[in-house]
């Protein structure tokens, strides 16, 4: 406190933005830890209506993939794709069916297609399930919501 009392002689502007970033540094720094991941869940669902309980499954093997999707790939390129990349998760919403993978490329870094066969990059997908951007992403849905069976 001793420096921002000889900064405040120096410059009271100057003082007080060092002082507003130095609070509100304090303040992000204490959310990190007050937010836990049951919070953050519970904060989603009550505050931002954003529920996918029950609707996101992970899948580690071709056999748990719907056979419509067949139709984009043959199951050799599908177990490719689990093994290069992980797992692909399984997304129900409004009707719709969706797959979804982690993946860095050119598309972005996910990849999804709904059973109509239209492919999204994270932000649009996002903006499909009509989820605002308030800082939170698809790798984070999906890490609080989806089920391991």
């Amino acid at each position: 406190m001793l420096k921002l009392n000889s900064l405040h002689r120096i410059s009271p502007l100057l003082s007080g933005v060092f002082y507003f970033l130095f609070e509100l540094s304090n303040y992000l720094f204490d959310m990190k830890y007050l937010i836990t991941e049951s919070k953050l869940k519970n904060l989603l669902i009550d505050k931002f209506g954003i529920d996918f309980t029950g609707d996101i499954k992970m899948i580690t093997t071709v056999k748990d993939i719907p056979r419509i999707f067949f139709r984009l790939a043959d199951e050799r390129e599908f177990n490719t794709y689990l093994n290069r990349f992980g797992p692909i998760y399984l997304i129900e919403r409004h009707g719709l069916v969706y797959l979804a993978q982690a993946r860095d490329g050119h598309f972005g870094k996910w990849i999804v297609t709904d059973n109509r066969f239209h492919d999204y990059n994270e932000r649009q997908f996002m903006d499909k399930l009509e989820i605002p951007p308030i800082g939170i992403s698809l790798n984070d849905i999906i890490e609080l919501f989806v089920d391991e069976e």
